[in-house]
């Protein structure tokens, strides 16, 4: 017995850009990386556990213009990295970026292009840490 999917020719098209990006995703991680649950658009909350000394990558696009903004709340001593860089794999320079007394990261910016920008959380600390990331 076969199954027949009803897929349209789009969406078939659509599934191949997203396997093809996926795949892209993968050959491009740094060592040490998992790509985590990616985000598009804004208003994103995720909730994750990061293993000690890996990295999870987020991908948020942000507009040209506005102010974008990303903050990675764990607790006190968690090690937790905040690294955020443009689709050029140029780092971003954070106008706010901060460290709290309760352990978050906060890192604004405004984009100079409407683009997609990376999320690194990197854990570098020995035990695994739970994390709260939200974007605007």
């Amino acid at each position: 017995m076969r199954l027949r999917l009803p897929l349209s020719v789009a969406a078939l098209a659509q599934l191949a850009r997203v396997l093809a990006l996926a795949a892209l995703a993968a050959a491009c991680a740094w060592p040490g990386e998992a790509q985590a649950q990616p985000v598009f658009g804004h208003g994103g909350r995720y909730n994750a556990t990061v293993t000690p000394g890996v990295t999870h990558v987020y991908t948020v696009r942000y507009r040209r213009g506005e102010v974008a903004r990303v903050t990675v709340n764990s607790s006190e001593e968690s090690g937790l990295e905040l690294l955020v860089s443009d689709s050029a794999d140029t780092r971003v320079e954070c106008i706010g970026k901060r460290e709290d007394e309760t352990g978050a990261i906060v890192c604004t910016w405004i984009p100079e292009a409407t683009e997609d920008f990376r999320i690194r959380i990197r854990n570098s600390s020995g035990a695994y840490v739970g994390y709260l990331v939200y974007t605007n």
